[in-house]
């Protein structure tokens, strides 16, 4: 089952407390894509300049990644640059060079309409609300967003959102789009505007989904990570991971298909911020996401574990 994808190809200039770097290759589609392969054929829309690497584009091309929806304009790529504090979760955005993204008008080729799984990257939603109409029999049709857009369009983004199956916010996006203060509030009043599935993603303390139909929610913790080295796309990757193990679920919104998502979600995230750029997701392979797998679920404990006597609690009562 292919996967769609649209949103920004970077070149980055990031700067934490202990590096600088310039020319990193970002975007939320570039992250997005590279999860998203690790589960299904993905279909690239996005608009590059002269200068993006053409061995980034074979890298994605050998990883089963279609480029036909991807542009080449005469100028240059989108350029973002960001300085992160201390704790290494908050950015500070210090120039944002649109270039050719400027002019990005997403066209999804033929073959890209009929895909039954669609991922909108947190781009305008004026552009993100152009692609809906292009799709054919979609099954799952999900989007992010960020703070950006929400302070300048935020009755777009609204609009957009009822027409969405899944919708991806961080918290603070959620509480702002909703006036909430509380997460779990914040993922109620957004599902009543449409998705089945809120995921709200909550950096270094995991994430959440809530359930429409069901009005239930579920929640993990990030996977740990000894030393962050760059968060960024760490969300795109979660979402991308999310989408992706959903894409091969044959009921998207069962319990246990939203479990098993949430999981593999937070250990793709774990990949990206372990490295700068999208290296160390480029090198995860089959073997060292199970081994991650498998050290995040032994986090905890199961049904019949014992160790839950030691609380005064039977297992059946929790």
């Amino acid at each position: 089952m292919s996967v769609v994808t649209i949103g920004s190809i970077a070149l980055d200039t990031i700067s934490t407390p202990v590096i600088k770097r310039q020319q990193v290759i970002g975007g939320s589609a570039v992250y997005s894509s590279l999860a998203l392969s690790l589960f299904a054929p993905v279909q690239l829309v996005g608009v590059i300049g002269e200068d993006f690497p053409q061995e980034t584009l074979d890298e994605l091309g050998r990883r089963g990644v279609d480029l036909s929806g991807v542009v080449r304009l005469k100028g240059r790529t989108f350029a973002w640059e960001g300085v992160y504090g201390e704790d290494l979760w908050e950015v500070n955005t210090i120039s944002t060079e649109l270039n050719v993204f400027e002019f990005f008008r997403p066209t999804l080729p033929d073959l890209y309409r009929k895909s039954p799984v669609i991922f909108l990257g947190n781009i305008d939603p004026d552009l993100q609300h152009s692609v809906i109409p292009q799709l054919t029999g979609s099954r799952l049709i999900a989007a992010d967003t960020m703070n950006h857009w929400l302070h300048l369009k935020l009755d777009t983004i609204k609009s957009l959102i009822s027409r969405l199956h899944v919708f991806f916010a961080n918290e603070r996006e959620a509480k702002k789009l909703t006036g909430q203060t509380k997460v779990y509030r914040a993922a109620q009043d957004i599902a009543s505007m449409g998705p089945r599935l809120v995921v709200i993603k909550s950096g270094e303390y995991g994430a959440m989904v809530y359930e429409r139909s069901s009005a239930r929610s579920f929640w993990a913790p990030a996977y740990p990570v000894d030393h962050v080295i760059d968060p960024t796309g760490a969300g795109d990757t979660f979402a991308g991971g999310f989408l992706g193990n959903l894409s091969r679920e044959s009921d998207p919104y069962h319990p246990d298909a939203i479990k098993r998502s949430l999981v593999i979600a937070n250990v793709l995230a774990s990949f990206t911020i372990s490295s700068l750029g999208t290296h160390a997701l480029q090198e995860a392979d089959e073997e060292s996401i199970r081994t991650r797998v498998q050290a995040y679920l032994e986090m905890f404990p199961s049904a019949d574990d014992n160790s839950l006597r030691h609380l005064g609690l039977a297992p059946a009562a929790v």
